[in-house]
């Protein structure tokens, strides 16, 4: 269910709901996985392996 204020987040992978009342505890960790995510595109982009890009910048 959306309410309003919500969030909506979405990406090739789908859309989720962020209830509006969890978003200031969501959003920290929502930055921690952007950045991430931003490593990783830059280690892949260098050759790395997906895999391996993920469990070193995912950990």
């Amino acid at each position: 269910m959306v309410n309003p204020g919500d969030y909506l987040i979405g990406d090739l992978n789908g859309v989720v709901v962020l209830p509006k009342n969890l978003a200031e505890k969501v959003l920290p960790l929502m930055a921690k996985q952007s950045a991430a995510d931003a490593k990783m595109a830059v280690a892949i982009r260098e050759g790395m392996p997906f895999t391996e890009a993920s469990r070193t910048f995912r950990t």
